[in-house]
């Protein structure tokens, strides 16, 4: 469920369905969908077996190049300064998307996401981006793709799978997790400590 111009779209496998003034238009899908992602003033999908579509509340358009995700799982889509997408597949890695141009990224977060199974992914900030993963807790990396924290079962979460990541005004992580909720200042000074 998003919101663009006061509008709550809601999102299910086939189906976008627009909220607003108390009426409700159907947007139906290229192709089945997993998850809708909010990129500045549209959305971007991914259409099972074809590939990645813009979606501007009212049409959708394909993606030109975005075929190589026709057999990839597309988990995360961060917005990147400089017009440049970071787009999170489950066992692929992470592929840039600038200029019309997909190029697979060769940095740390990247190589940890192709063994980790990455499963949600949003931007902290201009600098920092955090990663969610089925069997290693969440990874925060740098705009380079350094890690530069990780917190999985052994160093405070309840459990490794990661379902989904949120990021709340003051700019703290809630983390959905297969056994409930994680909280974490990413600003914090203080790290947990177990003896």
């Amino acid at each position: 469920i998003l919101e663009l111009n006061g509008t709550i779209y809601f999102q299910s496998f086939t189906t976008i369905y627009a909220y607003k003034n108390e009426q409700v238009k159907l947007f139906r899908a290229p192709a089945n969908m997993l998850f809708i992602f909010r990129t500045g003033n549209e959305f971007m999908i991914q259409a099972l077996g074809m590939g990645l579509y813009r979606f501007n509340g009212n049409q959708f358009e394909f993606v030109t190049g975005s075929e190589i995700f026709a057999a990839r799982e597309v988990l995360a889509i961060i917005e990147r300064p400089g017009n440049e997408l970071w787009i999170g597949t489950s066992n692929d890695g992470i592929y840039s998307f600038r200029n019309g141009i997909f190029r697979l990224l060769r940095n740390e977060i990247s190589d940890f996401l192709k063994n980790q199974t990455c499963n949600a992914g949003l931007s902290l900030n201009d600098s920092m981006m955090v990663f969610g993963t089925i069997l290693n807790g969440i990874a925060i990396c740098n705009g380079e793709g350094e890690i530069v924290k990780a917190y999985n079962y052994t160093n405070g979460l309840n459990n490794n799978t990661v379902l989904s990541l949120f990021r709340d005004k003051e700019n703290d992580l809630w983390i959905g997790l297969d056994e409930g909720v994680n909280y974490i200042n990413p600003d914090s000074p203080y790290e947990q400590f177990s003896d």
